[in-house]
Formats: structure tokens, C-alpha cells, sequence
């Protein structure tokens, strides 16, 4: 029988029998007073209520005994080192480090506010400055960790260890990770952020394994102190009979439990946010360590007073059996079926040893019904539990968000992370209250406000407070003075350079609203959660029925992952509104789900206890076990915690005296001293030139690509910034009147992990950035190349004097020069800035894609001996043919005189998309085999395939740009036009235009001049201009390459061609010929042998998208077999041919050794592809550290989707020569040898006498 499913009669006679009700009072050694209760213990008065009397009798309290007060202490203990820890937390990680701050805590000084930018920024504790979206994720997995841990530590305290010793346990367990959150953040540590962070990261997870043992055991004990079990009739002074209710007891217990969690919450949230603030977060996190270990002298005092359960061995297999065979033959291919037999009235009855007789299993011999009725009951208190996480989602909120939101109010003097503690001084306030006067008077009224009722209240009134932070963030974003994407930021800077703070002119104490909201619906729902799982649960297994209740937290925080996206700027709206809204959904549910189960109430208060205990004879943990556990605390007290608290100090004073900081070594004479000792050959630098000052950086910004780009949009939505020192200064050839400038930016020396940092430019650009590195502790450089480059000078400005004129100055030093020069002032200037010994290993990177690439190709050319790792994307090299090259799909249309709507030739792209996606076994979207697609696949089959565009305006592309048909953004030297609406069907001549251009430039003699882009690849270059006055398309020139032509070809100072008039494709091949030829040692970056780089340890990481439609892909897949065929002579492409004789390693797993390439599949240039959601790299550089620092070589290359219907997925690239292909089902493609495919991307220049590269 389902345990709410007796019937009334039945349910009167368990009530009136005095055998189970008289022998559960009587043979406690004292009776259950109430205070003004007349005693009438063997009296008439003593027997347990009728139904009647339940319904009509006023319910009221038994005294709460004294040992249940020494527990809630225990409580408040570990509360008060909790939330005194956790309090801290969100600035811990989020937050920056004060500049001049060895702690963390504020240091509003002038040299910070200088350093930092705001007073603001020097007024905020801070330490390790991940960002929000960091703090939220490591927050919220603490939340799902300490509330997953309940479970097991339920299971041990029922199965082997009982309550009290677990708690003891558990308190071991959580005082070790507090010691090591403490080491976490001592100023020797806390100086390493990434080195903090992996120390705080352990403490969490130990801090986790004692909080959860802790919690899931601790209120069962508090509750079990509670003497009487069963509800009793007796007379008050006053002569009012009532109802003595244990549940109305524990209630209470329960309330005031719930009182001392946050009675330690606020002393613990208050003290440590001052201690964070004003000496750091060491003792912030020290200070409750040290009131922790009061606990256990507590439990060890009074463990002689406590009732104690002993663990009773695994009971929970055999209430696993007993489900199951009561499941038999319910379930049914039907749902519904499968759903009214497990309704069914008699469902639990079914399997009691009375009904069962000599049928019942043998493992069922010590089991009686009550136990089975006790185990249905608390089946379905965990079924109630099911819609909590939706509530703990809302509550969730304070621990992070609503702590970030008070950072964009004005505080007033106020910390930040002080303002949450209006939660728990509302819960202290209003919980007497609410004992004292609400809920006596409810009960006086005769409304029995049951615990399921006071959960769906704290639904809908934790929905109330996300409403309130909903509408306060709109305020907040409404009237702060920067835009919406740097709220949070603290500051921005706008365009005239001024610094802006962000706080909103809202007083933070309007957040009192959510914050109060949230400790009414606490009354109603986390109270009353606990005292459900409690009462609820068999008395053998309260442990795992409380770690079950517990654990809807950790599933809350599981969920609360998924909106953690949503937890930063400009989407907070979003995160307070999407939450209100489940937190009222979740409520209705909660409900009409459990509003029958509501009316039951006291029918399952009413079970009789079950004479099954579990395992017989357990023997009950004597005082040698305590003794122990308690020498061990005496140990720690003794000898651990000193020894800390000796550490901690020290390494204030070792921080403060022996450190160097940022603002010392950020001087001119400091930088002039570092200068004077180098001494580089034909190098002069300028001491009196040199500038040196302490500069913010919020964005690393360097690199190229869309890793780049990601970080930079990252860098919008956190608060994580870089102080660095600036430098500037001068430098002349030596014998020569120039004048070459360089910038470096050398960050903090805490923050500095022995890297230097090149950073890629684009288009004809040098970076103009030295930060690029400040993101990996790394210090970077930057070079005005002799003619402007820092101050945005492009090269095609200044390539020639005059028409006729090279400026072959500015064109070595564009081409490679520069870069080289930089780096071999910049190493050494930096271990002389850091005072570095000459053995420390100074590790150099380069990292750039499109031109970028092509410099960092020139730096392994040029400069091999200089660097430890180079990461070259797209690299834009083989200058002469790449460039003429962007005139080639023009070219064909002017041969071809036909010049096809642009949205034909969109067409064209997205239907070979279509029909080649599937060739490399997955249909994403995404054609991963462009060679199998040259190879099966026919563009004369879209031929008459229907199109439409409509009228928009549209632009052709600019050098080291790509962007969907449709979706162009003009760049400079891009040309813009606005177009018709375009309806029609593919024709043969636009087909024919593909087909020329994908099959690549050769002369009039049929011999190939150059390759082109791969099939499926968008043809940018093709799109001709419309002519609004003649209504046709005529011919578009892009001006990357017309400005080549007339500029480097040419010699005139113009910026693209007028037209294409006696041009043939034997004029682009002549183009070629005299582009390679003239700057064959300066830009066209393509020399084979890479030996010198490779004996000097460097590695290189080489990647190009697959489907670039500006520089293609098969041209860097021409440069690594040039490579190959160079220095392995020996050996051919395909993998398994390779083999060397003498090494037993293959020729290419020689190469692969220090030279990887990739292609990504689908992916443009330089960037993902809006038309194929294929994967993109977003970690190379770490990748790279890896492989450099650590030896880890990779062996493929990691790549996230980053939309399309397997957006997130991360794919694991094949490194060339191996090509991807899917297999079924499998969630990863396999890398294979596929000789006709390679064949397909090999090109014999046949056009030119000179070997290509």
C-alpha cells in the first residue's frame, strides 16, 4: 500500500493503539514538557490524538533539550567557516590584485590609482582577476561539489560509521582544505595567480568532501535529540487541550538551526570582508579555520549526552530489492501503462512480508511492514525533491551575480561583498518571529501550514526576488555612464581617452529588496526541506535521504552552468529574468505535483516505527575512536596551525621587503642601465631616448586570428586586466641616419613567467601592440620599422618615393627586418629589465595569421635561432603570385566577358556545400574533404538550380579579410556598391566562371602559373560591381591585388587598376614573374630549408582553413612540401612510406617532430565561416607552451564549434598529411592516408622557369 493511501479507519486504529503509542513514551527515562503545561504523563490526556482531535486540537511545541543547542552551535561553527570563507570568494577570483597590494587587500594610494587607472579599482579586494564568468563557474561548482558530497557522506554515517563520527570525520576533512585555501592566498602564492587558482582549485575540492559528509549528517543528529516520536494529547495551565507535536517540534528545531547557520553566515560574511579588505585574504581565510576548531571539543564534551544511532550496514540494497520487486510487472512498452501500474493503490502493500507470506525472499526474513510503509514514505519525500533544483537555482544567485551587482552600485565606503549579509539579517531577525508569532498564530487559526505548503511559498517568493534584481540590472544598465558591455568592467575608457567610471548612481542598499525576498523564501522552502527529508526518511537511512535533499543543490548549480554564459555583460537581464521565471514555473509544478501527497500529511507522520533495524549487533563507537579523532585536533592545534599562522606572517614581510615592485623597475634609469649593457651588432640604441611608465592594459590583443578576436571580445565582458611598465625608445643602423622606434611591455614581476611575445600584424600592417603576451606573463615588443608602423602607418603607403622609386628600406623591414631586430633588442632588454641570470631560459614566441602568418614564416626563415615557438595561420606568403592572384577571378570574367550576378555565384558556393558535406561520412554542414569534393563531385550539375538575393549593399573584400556573401564589412581598400534584387537560375557561363577560377591561373600554353581556392570556398574575388546607371554588372577589381599591379609591378603611386584592358592571363602570369623575381629576398617569404630554426629546438604550429577565400589553403600546403622536399629528400607524402631505415622513425614523424600543419575544416580565412559551421583553434598558444615548455607534443590539434547544430564540440584535427574522416556514429573522425587526395593538393608551377616554393 502507497504510504498516503490508508484508509481513514485504518488509519484511527494505528492512532488508538496503545501498544505502539504508550510503549514509545513511557519507556523514555522523562517526560515531553510544554512549557504551561499542566504534566499528565499516565494520564487519559497522554494517549495519542484521534483523527478529531488532530483536525480540531491546536498543535504545539515539546521543549527543545539542551543537547540539541550544543549541536546547532557545532552548526554555527562550521557555518561561520563556510560562509566566512565563501563570502570572499567572488573578489578572490574575480577581482584584479591592487596594484602594490602583496595580499589582495585595497590600496588606495596615488601610485595604484596612477597604475590601476581609478580609485575605484584600488578600493576593491582582489587577487587572482579572472573575471566574472570564472568566478561564477568556480563558485557554482563549489555549490555543486559540497552538495554532491552529501550522498556519500549520508551513505557512510547509515552504513558504517554512524552520524557522529562522520561529522567528525568530515570535520577533519574540511579543516585540511581550509589550511590549504589559506596557503592558497599568502603573499607568496597569491603573487602566482595561476599557481593560486590550482591551489585554490584542490582546497575546493577537500573544502567540498568535508562540507558534504558534514551537512548531510549533522541536522539528522540535531533532530534525533528530539525525545518523543509520536503526537500526544495534553492540558495546558490555561486548561486548552492540545496536540504535542513532535513534528511541530522539530519544526522548530529546524528553525532555529537554520538561525545559527545564519547567525554564523553574518559574523563570518562580515568579519572576513573586512579582513580581506584591510589586511588580505590570508587571514580572511584563516580566521574561520581557527573557530572551526571549536567543533569538535564541542561534539567530544557532549558526545556521553547525545542520543546517538548506530550505523545499521547497507540497508539501502535491500530497500533497492524491495523496490524492485515491487516494480515487477509494472513496466510496459506503454508510458502510460508503465505509469498507472506504478499508481496503482496497492503498489507498496503488494510487497509487505503479511501479504507476501511464504512468497516473501528470503532477504526480506527481518523485515516487517512498517518498514516496508517507511520506506514508500520516504521514496516519495526524494520524489519531492525532484523540483527543488529550480528554487536553489534562484537562491543560487546571491552566492555570485547579485555580489557582482553591488560592485556597479555606489558603495559609499561599503565593501561589495558586505551587502549579501542583508540575507542572513533578515533570517535572524524574522525567524523568532515567525516561530513566536506566525506560525503559532496559523496554527491557532487552525491552518496547517505543512512543510510542501511552505516549500511552494519559498518558490514563488524567490521568483519575487529575481524579478526585483531583473528590474534593478535594467536600472543599473540604463543609468551607468559607459556602455552596457563594460558595466561590470568598473571603467572605460572612451574615445576621447578619458576614463569613465561605470558605477550606476544607485545607492547599493536598494538591493535590500532581493536580498530579504530571499531569506523569506528560505523560511519557507530550505527549513522546510530539511525538516521534510528528516521526518520523511527511515530512521536507518536519514543520512541519504538528507544527502538526497542536499543534492537537488548540486544539481541546481549543475543547471546553473548552463546560464553561466548569461552571467556577465550585457546579458544580466537575461540571467534574472530567465531564473525568475523557472523559479515560478518551478513552484506551479512543485504543486500540482505534490498537492495530493500535501493532504497526507500527518497519515505519514503517523507510520509506526519499524522493529527492523539493519545489521543486528553493530558495535557503537567507543571513546578510543574519539580519543583519536581528538588527539589529532590537539595535534593541529598545537603544531599546524601555528606553524601556518607563522608562515603567513613571515611571507607578509618576506613579500614586503624583498620583492622589487612594478614602479621600481619602471623607471627611465632603470630601463637606461638594462639598455647600456647590450651590445648588439649593428644596432645603435638611443638611452636618451627612452621613456618608461606604468600603463593598464584590459586586453592582451595581440596574435591575429580568432583566437585574437576572441580574446578581445572576452576581454569587454570581465574585469581581468594587465599592469605592465611601458618602454619606449629609439634605435639607428649602425653607419645610417634612421631612426627605428620600439615599444615593450613588461608585465608586473609576479606576473612574469620567463616569455617573450611577438604578436602578428595584417594587410600591409606591422601590430602596433606590445601587450600581446601579457596574458601569458610574457613580455612583448613592437617596432615602428623605420617608417611609422606604431603610429599607423601602412607599408602600401610608403612602398615607393615616387613612381619608379622602391623604398627598399621600408620594404626589408616590412618584410622581415623589423621583426628580427626587435626581438634581438627585446630578449635581452629583458633579462636585464628582471635582472634574469644568463642560464634562465627566456622563452620567445610568435604568433600571427594572414600577413601575420607571412611574418612569422619570415621570422623561422630569417631569424629561426631567435625563437622557441611560432604559430603561423593562413601566412600570406609567395608575395608575387599570392597578390596578382586577387586579380585572377576578375580576370577570368573580363576574358570570359561575363560578369554573373553575385547571388548566382552564392549559389554556386552554397549548393557544392550542400552536395560535398557528406563526402567525409557526417552531414554538418561542413565540407571537411574539399578533395573529395574536387574529385566527385560536378559544378555543371547546378546548372539551372534557382536563386534569389534580395536588394542590399555589398562590398569586395580588402586584403586579410573574409565574410559571407552577403554579410561583408567593407575594410580599407574594400569597394562598396549597392545592388538590385537578384532572381534567376544558374547558368552554364556562371558556372564556367567557377569552374576557371577553382582550377587555378595557367598561361596560354596550358601550364600552370598558380593554384587557387579550394572548391566550396566563397568567391569573393568574383563578385562584380552593379552599375546603377546601365542597370548591368560590370567588372570589380578587388584593390588587394590591383594594388599590388600597380604599385609593386607597375612602380606607380596608385591605388588599384582602372580596368583590365589588353590583360590577359599570360599579363598575370608576367605580373608574377617580376613581383617574385624583384622581391624574391624581401616579401615573398617562401625559403624551404628551415634548418637553423630546427637546430636551435624551435617549433613550429602552421594552420589554414580549408575553405580561405582569400589566401588558399593548398598555398601552405605547397610551402610545407617544399619544406619536406628540402630537408627529407628522401621521402614522399603519404605516411605509411616514409619509414627510415636506419631510425626506424618516418621521414614525416621527423618533421612532425618540430613542424605541424593543419588544415581546419570549413574554416575561412583566418577566421570560422559563416557558411560552414566547422570547427576553429581557440588555445594554439597554449598548445604551444606545452609543447615548448613541457615537452607535450600534440599529435593533433584541438578545434571548438562554435555554432550550427554541434556548436561546443570540440574536434581533434588531423595533422597533414592525414585527412579526417567520419565513421557512423562516432564522435570523432578518424585521421587517414589517402594518396589520391593528396595528389590533389600537389601543384607543379610549370608557368615559371625559377623553382616555387
Amino acid at each position: 500500500m502507497n504510504a498516503g493511501d490508508a484508509d481513514a479507519a485504518g488509519i484511527a486504529d494505528i492512532r488508538r493503539t496503545s501498544s505502539v503509542g504508550k510503549h514509545d513514551y513511557r519507556d523514555e527515562k522523562q517526560p515531553y514538557p510544554v512549557e504551561g503545561a499542566v504534566s499528565s504523563i499516565g494520564s487519559e490526556d497522554e494517549a495519542e490524538p484521534t483523527e478529531e482531535e488532530m483536525r480540531t486540537l491546536r498543535r504545539v511545541s515539546g521543549k527543545i533539550p539542551w543537547q540539541a543547542y550544543t549541536v546547532t552551535f557545532v552548526e554555527f561553527a562550521e557555518r561561520f567557516s563556510y560562509y566566512g570563507t565563501t563570502a570572499v570568494f567572488v573578489n578572490f577570483i574575480q577581482q584584479p590584485r591592487p596594484f602594490g597590494s602583496d595580499t589582495g587587500a585595497i590600496n588606495p594610494t596615488q601610485a595604484c590609482i596612477d597604475a590601476m587607472g581609478s580609485e575605484a579599482a584600488c578600493s576593491q579586494p582582489g587577487a587572482l582577476g579572472q573575471g566574472q564568468r570564472a568566478s561564477t563557474g568556480l563558485t557554482t561548482f563549489n555549490q555543486f561539489w559540497a552538495y554532491l558530497m552529501p550522498l556519500v557522506g549520508g551513505y557512510i554515517a547509515d552504513t558504517y560509521l554512524g552520524r557522529y563520527m562522520t561529522v567528525q570525520w568530515a570535520i577533519l576533512a574540511a579543516i585540511i582544505g581550509h589550511i590549504i585555501l589559506v596557503v592558497s592566498a599568502i603573499p607568496s602564492v597569491i603573487s602566482d595567480p595561476n599557481a593560486a587558482l590550482g591551489v585554490f582549485a584542490l582546497a575546493l575540492v577537500i573544502f567540498g568532501i568535508g562540507t558534504g559528509g558534514f551537512k548531510s549528517n549533522i541536522s539528522p543528529l540535531l533532530a534525533e535529540q528530539i525525545p518523543q516520536k509520536r503526537p500526544i494529547v495534553i492540558t495546558l495551565k490555561s486548561g486548552e487541550r492540545v496536540i504535542q507535536d513532535p513534528a511541530v517540534t522539530i519544526s522548530r528545531v529546524f528553525l532555529y538551526f537554520y538561525l545559527m547557520i545564519n547567525l554564523g553566515s553574518l559574523s563570518g560574511g562580515i568579519g572576513m570582508v573586512y579582513a580581506e579588505r584591510r589586511i588580505g585574504f590570508w587571514l580572511a581565510y584563516a580566521l574561520p579555520t581557527f573557530v572551526f576548531f571549536l567543533a569538535p571539543f564541542v561534539l567530544i564534551f557532549c558526545k556521553k549526552y547525545y542520543k546517538l544511532s548506530p550505523p545499521t550496514g547497507s540497508v539501502l540494497s535491500r530497500s533497492m530489492k524491495l523496490i524492485s520487486l515491487a516494480s515487477k510487472g509494472c513496466w510496459s512498452i506503454s508510458p502510460a501503462t508503465t505509469y498507472k501500474n506504478f499508481k496503482r493503490p496497492d503498489f507498496w502493500d503488494a510487497v509487505k512480508p503479511s501479504r507476501l507470506g511464504s512468497a516473501a525472499p528470503e532477504w526480506m526474513n527481518t523485515i516487517d511492514d512498517q518498514w516496508v510503509d517507511q520506506v514508500a514514505r520516504g521514496f516519495n519525500a526524494c520524489k519531492v525533491f525532484f523540483w527543488l533544483p529550480l528554487y536553489w537555482l534562484a537562491y543560487n544567485q546571491m552566492v555570485g551575480n547579485l555580489t557582482s551587482q553591488s560592485a556597479t552600485l555606489q558603495l559609499n565606503g561599503t565593501p561589495n561583498d558586505l551587502i549579501n549579509n542583508l540575507n542572513p539579517i533578515t533570517l535572524v531577525v524574522f525567524i523568532p518571529i515567525f516561530d513566536h508569532v506566525i506560525y503559532p498564530g496559523l496554527r491557532k487559526a487552525h491552518i496547517h501550514f505543512t512543510p510542501l505548503k511552505r516549500i511552494t511559498m519559498g518558490f514563488f517568493v524567490a521568483a519575487m526576488a529575481m524579478v526585483s534584481a531583473c528590474v534593478l540590472q535594467s536600472y543599473i544598465y540604463k543609468m551607468s555612464a559607459c556602455p552596457r558591455n563594460y558595466v561590470n568592467n568598473g571603467t572605460w575608457e572612451n574615445e576621447a581617452g578619458e576614463t569613465i567610471d561605470c558605477t550606476a548612481p544607485i545607492n547599493v542598499w536598494v538591493q535590500a529588496l532581493p536580498y530579504c525576498l530571499i531569506a523569506f523564501s528560505e523560511i519557507g522552502a530550505s527549513i522546510s526541506t530539511l525538516e521534510f527529508a528528516y521526518s520523511k526518511a527511515p530512521e536507518n537511512m536519514r543520512g541519504l535521504v538528507m544527502g538526497v535533499n542536499l543534492f537537488s543543490n548540486a544539481l541546481s548549480a549543475a543547471i546553473g552552468q548552463a546560464l553561466v554564459p548569461l552571467a556577465e555583460d550585457p546579458l544580466l537581464i537575461w540571467n534574472y529574468g530567465v531564473v525568475a521565471i523557472i523559479a515560478a514555473v518551478g513552484g506551479v509544478a512543485f504543486w500540482f505535483t505534490w498537492r495530493d501527497l500535501d493532504a497526507k500529511e500527518d497519515e505519514m507522520n503517523l507510520i509506526p516505527e519499524s522493529a527492523y533495524k539493519g545489521k543486528e549487533n553493530v558495535p557503537r563507537q567507543d571513546r578510543d575512536d574519539l580519543a583519536v579523532l581528538g588527539l589529532y585536533f590537539r595535534l593541529n592545534a598545537v603544531h599546524i596551525m601555528p606553524r601556518l599562522r607563522r608562515m603567513a606572517i613571515a611571507s607578509v614581510f618576506a613579500g614586503s621587503v624583498n620583492a622589487v615592485s612594478l614602479s621600481e623597475l619602471c623607471t627611465v634609469p632603470n630601463v637606461q642601465a638594462a639598455v647600456k649593457s647590450l651590445d648588439i651588432l649593428g644596432i645603435d640604441l638611443d638611452a636618451s631616448s627612452i621613456t618608461a611608465g606604468i600603463a593598464n592594459s584590459s586586453s592582451g590583443g595581440g596574435g591575429g586570428g580568432m583566437a585574437m578576436q576572441k580574446r578581445q571580445e572576452m576581454s569587454q565582458y570581465n574585469s581581468e586586466s594587465y599592469i605592465y611598465c611601458n618602454v619606449s625608445m629609439t634605435y639607428a643602423h649602425t653607419g645610417r641616419d634612421d631612426e627605428v622606434a620600439l615599444l615593450y611591455a613588461f608585465p608586473n614581476q609576479s606576473d612574469f613567467t620567463n616569455r617573450f611575445y611577438v604578436a602578428g600584424g595584417g594587410g600591409y600592417s606591422l601590430s602596433s601592440s606590445a601587450t600581446g603576451g601579457l596574458e601569458y606573463g610574457a613580455a612583448g615588443g613592437a617596432t615602428g620599422a623605420g617608417y611609422g608602423s606604431l603610429d599607423g602607418t601602412s607599408y602600401d603607403d610608403v612602398v615607393l618615393y615616387g613612381n619608379g622609386s622602391i623604398n627598399w628600406d621600408a620594404t626589408y623591414m616590412f618584410g622581415y627586418q623589423a621583426l628580427g631586430e626587435m626581438t634581438i633588442v627585446g630578449k635581452p632588454l629583458t633579462k636585464a629589465f628582471y635582472s634574469m641570470a644568463n642560464s634562465t631560459k627566456l622563452y620567445t614566441y610568435y604568433e600571427g595569421c594572414s600577413d601575420g602568418g607571412r611574418e612569422g614564416m619570415s621570422q623561422v626563415q630569417r631569424w629561426g635561432e631567435e625563437y622557441d615557438g611560432v604559430i603561423a595561420g593562413a601566412p600570406a606568403f609567395r608575395f608575387g603570385q599570392q597578390q596578382v592572384n586577387h586579380v585572377f577571378s576578375s580576370a577570368v570574367e573580363h576574358t570570359m566577358d561575363y560578369f554573373p550576378e553575385p547571388c548566382a555565384l552564392e549559389k554556386i558556393v552554397n549548393a557544392t556545400i550542400d552536395a560535398c558535406d557528406s563526402l567525409d561520412g557526417r552531414a554538418d554542414g561542413v565540407i571537411s574533404r574539399t578533395d573529395l569534393c574536387k574529385l566527385n563531385f560536378d559544378l555543371s550539375s547546378i546548372i539551372g538550380t534557382p536563386y534569389y538575393c534580395a536588394a542590399e549593399t555589398s562590398s569586395s573584400l580588402g586584403f586579410g579579410f573574409s565574410g559571407g556573401l552577403r554579410k561583408r564589412q567593407g575594410a580599407e581598400g574594400s569597394q562598396t556598391s549597392s545592388t538590385p534584387e537578384q532572381n534567376g537560375t544558374v547558368s552554364a557561363q556562371d558556372v564556367e566562371v567557377a569552374q576557371k577560377i577553382y582550377q587555378g591561373l595557367h598561361n596560354s600554353r596550358g601550364e600552370r602559373a598558380y593554384l587557387s581556392w579550394q572548391i566550396g570556398s566563397e568567391l569573393s574575388d568574383a563578385s562584380p560591381s552593379y552599375d546603377n546607371t546601365t542597370g548591368k554588372y560590370v567588372l570589380n577589381i578587388p584593390s588587394t591585388g590591383g594594388e599590388y599591379v600597380t604599385k609593386f609591378v607597375q612602380l606607380h603611386d596608385v591605388d588599384n587598376l582602372a580596368d583590365l584592358d589588353g590583360v590577359t592571363y599570360d599579363t598575370l602570369v608576367e605580373w608574377m614573374q617580376i613581383g617574385m623575381v624583384r622581391y624574391l629576398d624581401s616579401l615573398q617569404t617562401t625559403l624551404p630549408d628551415l634548418t637553423a630554426f630546427k637546430e636551435a629546438g624551435g617549433k613550429l604550429l602552421h594552420y589554414h582553413g580549408e575553405s580561405d577565400p582569400s589566401v588558399p589553403a593548398a598555398s601552405s600546403v605547397h610551402y610545407w612540401q617544399s619544406v619536406k622536399e628540402i630537408m627529407y629528400p628522401s621521402s614522399s607524402f603519404s605516411t605509411a612510406a616514409n619509414a627510415s631505415a636506419e631510425s626506424g622513425e618516418s621521414m614525416n614523424e621527423a618533421l612532425e617532430d618540430w613542424y605541424q600543419f593543419y588544415l581546419i575544416p570549413g574554416a575561412a580565412h583566418c577566421n570560422t565561416n559563416s557558411l560552414q559551421p566547422g570547427p576553429y583553434p581557440e588555445d594554439n598558444m597554449q598548445t604551444m607552451i606545452d609543447w615548448v615548455e613541457s615537452g607535450v607534443r600534440p599529435s593533433r590539434l584541438n578545434a571548438t564549434v562554435s555554432s550550427g547544430e554541434y556548436e561546443g564540440e570540440v574536434q581533434r584535427l588531423c595533422m597533414w598529411p592525414q585527412r579526417p574522416l567520419w565513421h557512423g556514429n562516432s564522435s570523432e573522425f578518424d585521421c587517414v592516408d589517402d594518396e589520391a587526395s593528396i595528389a590533389s593538393w600537389t601543384y607543379k608551377f610549370n608557368a615559371f622557369k625559377l623553382p616555387v616554393y
